[in-house]
């Protein structure tokens, strides 16, 4: 029987300096395949530093106390380098203009892609709605174009599971619409989506799960979220039967 595809975190803890405080600890839940978890919390609750963790930048480029596994479809990626991780896992990160490297979104749209692959980057110049950009210098952008731009890139490398981190951040209304369509897809198509965020708001018909970090992880599906969500902001009151 083939082993269910999923990306796996298990104990998963990482602090930056001995003696120091754990970012995260002995974090453990998996992402399927076609399915899309959203991991919640304030700023500093450990969100990026994960992505860093599963994505391989820790400790490969930031060094950091590491222990726990990350396995995806059931291949151990722990000992992998960032590089061996890319065709498992693509991560548009909170400071995605690091991550885009050519000088036109054309060009940098291009670096990687095949010659027959000339198709897929038309289709996807027209999905983010880029296609009359695409001589346009990168720096010339805005940030949502930018944002936009980063996870198609991502998109055409096509890893099997992506994490996107603050995916709405700062942006205008179309690309919000944009990027919850992406996901949407993303998620027809059987990627699995780890999205970290600080809040849910524009994402409740993508995600399926969540994770909130603010205290002890705590794993629930969206409506227990929502009714966790306005219990604390006393909008409802839970009645004992």
């Amino acid at each position: 029987m083939e082993a269910l595809k999923a990306l796996e975190v298990k104990n998963l803890s990482c602090r930056y300096r001995p003696n120091s405080r754990w970012i995260l600890r002995d974090l453990s839940f998996k992402v399927r395949a076609g399915e899309a978890l959203a991991i919640t919390g304030p700023s500093g609750s450990g969100k990026t530093t994960l992505a860093h963790c599963i994505s391989g930048i820790i400790p490969s480029r930031i060094p950091a106390e590491l222990y726990g596994s990350i396995r995806a479809d059931g291949e151990d990626l722990s000992d992998k380098s960032i590089r061996e991780r890319a065709g498992a896992i693509g991560v548009v990160l909170q400071d995605y203009e690091l991550q885009i490297f050519g000088l036109t979104v054309e060009e940098d749209l291009e670096m990687g892609l095949k010659e027959e692959d000339a198709a897929k980057l038309e289709w996807i110049l027209e999905f983010f709605e880029l296609k009359k950009y695409r001589d346009h210098y990168v720096h010339e952008l805005s940030g949502g174009l930018k944002h936009r731009l980063a996870i198609a890139s991502i998109m055409l490398s096509n890893p099997r599971y992506i994490i996107i981190d603050d995916p709405l951040a700062n942006l205008d209304w179309k690309s919000r619409r944009i990027v919850a369509k992406t996901m949407e897809l993303l998620k027809r198509e059987g990627k699995g989506i780890i999205i970290l965020t600080r809040k849910l708001r524009g994402l409740e018909d993508v995600v399926d799960r969540v994770i909130s970090l603010r205290q002890n992880p705590v794993e629930m599906d969206l409506e227990q979220f929502n009714e966790a969500r306005y219990l604390k902001a006393g909008m409802i009151t839970m009645v004992n039967p």
